[in-house]
């Protein structure tokens, strides 16, 4: 009988292989990963399907069957990962994969292809020990996560997504139990005036100008929401600006973009109206006042109820695993789970993985063994409890 060092040690050399296929987004290329991860399915005891969702571009999904008494229950990770960055800002190779410390670093390590082999790995220990399921294990494997979640969509239209039990998601939560997080609304204003040039400002209406009336009104913006416990509150980041083209020349166009991180209790479409509205109030007082809002991310808030049968067979594993009582958490970054919330049938989602929050999205990314050895377990064991 294989022993849990061996299952870790495939899950090390798992998470390796994928971190050392690049597939940044932008592009994406998963494709190339979804081919290999499943090629490695197939060896180890899942049936294997690959969605092809456009040119170099898919989904893995891998089916360890149950008897059908039970739903199924879905293990889900990303495949596509950020720009590296600046090279030189990195000690080692970030599609190297390098152990170094009990750490595999690259791109990709903690957010979130550790997380997709401990998933994997954990599949392929219940088939391994003839674990009798109730329901089938799926583990999906999805493109897109880091720009506009296109796996996540196409997942979510299958019978597989519809008629499961629940989601568990493993982004990087140090193994915390994740119910909750805050949703995401993307704004770009654009404010639009007349070039003149700049020794004869009187004959122009200045962009920027106007540009800076419509921060004032943002900046004295106050949300409309209820607390939810376990978030903090919404907040507003006016992340870039961009106007004008030339120091001498009267600015005709001025645009920036506001990212706003949203509760439950909030609806974007009321958001989107009352900053509608800060405009039109806008265009009324000032003169020439011109300017228009276009919405470039809407992504939904999550809040599982804890005292669902997915967070209760969650917590049940996690005890069983840790011997700790998990305090159920939020985050105010956002996952494919405001994607999934989008269609019919979306069940309960829960997010539980091995990286680090602080570490993704930087040069010298790493995901740490001994968390890839908690969540091997984790993932094994919740398998068992909620599909035997």
């Amino acid at each position: 009988m294989s022993t849990i060092n061996e299952f870790l040690k495939e899950t090390i050399s798992l998470t390796k292989e994928l971190i050392k296929i690049d597939t940044t987004n932008p592009p994406g290329n998963e494709l190339l990963a979804a081919e290999f991860l499943a090629s490695w399915m197939e060896k180890h005891g899942y049936e294997v399907h690959i969605q092809e969702i456009e040119k170099n571009r898919g989904n893995v999904i891998g089916i360890i069957k149950g008897t059908g008494e039970k739903p199924a229950l879905i293990l889900n990770g990303h495949l596509d990962v950020v720009p590296a960055g600046r090279l030189e800002e990195w000690s080692y190779d970030p599609f190297g994969a390098e152990v170094v410390e009990n750490k595999i670093y690259g791109r990709g390590s903690t957010d979130m292809k550790g997380a997709v082999a401990a998933m994997a790995v954990a599949g392929y220990m219940i088939a391994k020990e003839n674990v009798k399921l109730k329901g089938d294990l799926i583990v999906s494997a999805v493109a897109g996560e880091e720009v506009n979640s296109i796996g996540a969509k196409y997942f979510a239209e299958t019978d597989w997504f519809r008629n499961s039990m629940g989601i568990v998601i493993g982004e990087p939560t140090a193994m915390d139990l994740v119910v909750a997080h805050k949703g995401a609304l993307w704004v770009k204003i654009k404010t639009y005036g007349k070039a003149a040039h700049g020794s004869l400002p009187h004959l122009g209406v200045n962009a920027i100008l106007h540009m800076v009336e419509v921060i004032r009104k943002l900046t004295e913006y106050r949300f409309k929401y209820e607390p939810v416990e376990l978030l903090t509150p919404p907040t507003m980041n006016i992340g870039t600006i961009r106007g004008g083209i030339k120091t001498n020349v009267v600015p005709d166009y001025c645009e920036i973009t506001v990212d706003m991180r949203t509760l439950p209790t909030q609806k974007h479409e009321e958001i989107i109206e009352d900053l509608n509205n800060i405009l039109k109030e806008l265009q009324e007082k000032i003169p020439n006042f011109k300017a228009e809002l276009e919405v470039a991310n809407n992504r939904k808030p999550l809040l599982t109820d804890p005292k669902s049968p997915l967070v209760l067979e969650a917590r049940k594993a996690y005890r069983e695993v840790f011997g700790i009582e998990p305090e159920p958490k939020g985050v105010t970054y956002y996952t494919d789970a405001s994607e999934f919330l989008l269609h019919p049938r979306c069940p309960p989602i829960i997010i539980i993985g091995p990286g680090r929050i602080e570490l993704a999205h930087k040069p010298n990314e790493y995901v740490e063994i001994d968390l890839l050895a908690k969540s091997l377990k984790y993932y094994y064991t919740l398998s068992k409890i909620a599909l035997t």
